[in-house]
């Protein structure tokens, strides 16, 4: 029998040992260049499917999907223009990241678990199947893998293991990175249902701080956000600063009234009116602040803003739209960098919030969030 030389031995053990390790690890030093606060390839995640709303894509075949935290980072490529097909998966396929080498697969979205597999398998990847309680039929609601993805494709990194996910059921996905969506001042009479029937669309959970003469005004409204499980919390009743803070008494009378008007909830949530940073101007903040502690309300400010409330003073050439999409996309990034908590402020009675709201909740989520309520938030937030 011939004997191995223990060189070719020992070189055969480290190529094996390489092989291996690509699958699990992506060094920081393999990732494309340009890309900002990537998570790491070797944590655990999902890259949840949402539906499309941009007829462009779907016009050229393209079919987006959301991105939640994945084994993936937003790689710096660009995008196709139009779907790849199943006879195109060549070496015009695959991109070669640091010698790592991924296959290019358009995004998709709404496919059940067989239509699914075959589309996968027509790029040459196999995957498995975990299937969840409680799903909606056997629609593929995300799927886990090792590489890259940009707003139009996964570049799935071959030879790993890809996992669809079958049959998400109606709890929210909830990743490592978390957004909480807040809408003030409401109910309103027309966008509190249109609000909801975005969040529902998109799976997203929100917290609604409500007014208690409004509640009052627009009754069915507010019954239509609790019935749909969204969080509830108060934003006094009045919405009078100079009521509100006058004291502690007129601020314990005008949450008395506020939880009176709508009902006992299991939990205690409250905005100030204008901010807490707008509640320091009065005399008795210190307290109201003892005020809400010893009734066991936790209190929330915000961390940014779609700025709606000057989406027509300051917008300048801007449409109301496109300047709280400018605004909202340049605070997201820089709470990104920052690895800050992303509460957002929205109010109901703005028609613009309702128009951008579902950009938003593409734009976190193909950044890795994903959304809770402010009830599971642990503590409170002040400005």
């Amino acid at each position: 029998m011939k004997k191995i030389k223990p060189r070719l031995f020992a070189a055969f053990l480290i190529a094996v040992a390489a092989i291996l390790a690509s699958c699990e690890t992506f060094s920081a030093s393999a990732i494309p260049a340009g890309i900002a606060n990537a998570p790491p390839l070797n944590q655990t995640g999902v890259v949840s499917l949402a539906p499309s709303t941009e007829s462009e894509d779907s016009a050229s075949g393209d079919i987006p999907l959301e991105a939640d935290t994945a084994r993936s980072t937003a790689a710096d490529t660009a995008p196709l223009s139009e779907r790849e097909t199943a006879a195109d998966t060549s070496a015009a396929d695959t991109t070669d990241f640091n010698a790592k080498i991924f296959t290019l697969v358009p995004r998709f979205f709404d496919l059940d678990e067989k239509t699914a597999r075959d589309y996968l398998a027509g790029y040459g990847i196999s995957c498995t199947s975990q299937y969840e309680s409680g799903g909606k039929k056997d629609l593929v609601s995300g799927i886990e893998f090792y590489g890259s993805w940009d707003e139009k494709n996964l570049y799935i990194l071959t030879g790993c293991a890809v996992t669809l996910k079958v049959g998400l059921g109606d709890e929210a996905i909830v990743s490592g990175k978390t957004a909480y969506l807040t809408f003030d001042d409401g109910p309103a009479k027309e966008n509190t249902y249109k609000i909801l029937e975005i969040l529902q669309k998109y799976n997203a959970r929100a917290t609604f701080f409500v007014v208690g003469n409004s509640v009052k005004r627009y009754g069915e409204q507010f019954k239509a956000i609790y019935s749909a499980g969204q969080s509830i919390g108060c934003h006094s009743y009045s919405h009078v600063y100079k009521s509100i803070y006058a004291s502690r008494e007129t601020f314990a009378s005008e949450v008395k009234l506020w939880e009176e008007t709508v009902g006992e909830l299991d939990y205690k949530l409250f905005r100030f009116p204008g901010g807490s940073a707008n509640a320091k101007n009065y005399e008795a903040y210190k307290d109201i602040r003892e005020e809400l502690n010893t009734s066991d309300y936790r209190a929330f400010d915000w961390t940014m803003s779609n700025n709606d409330v000057w989406s027509v003073s300051r917008a300048g050439d801007l449409s109301p739209v496109e300047y709280e999409k400018k605004c909202f996309s340049e605070q997201l990034d820089r709470l990104d960098a920052a690895g800050r908590p992303v509460i957002i402020l929205m109010h109901e009675t703005y028609s613009s919030t309702v128009e951008m709201l579902p950009w938003a909740i593409e734009l976190l989520t193909s950044k890795g969030y994903g959304f809770d309520t402010l009830d599971n938030y642990n503590g409170d937030y002040y400005q």
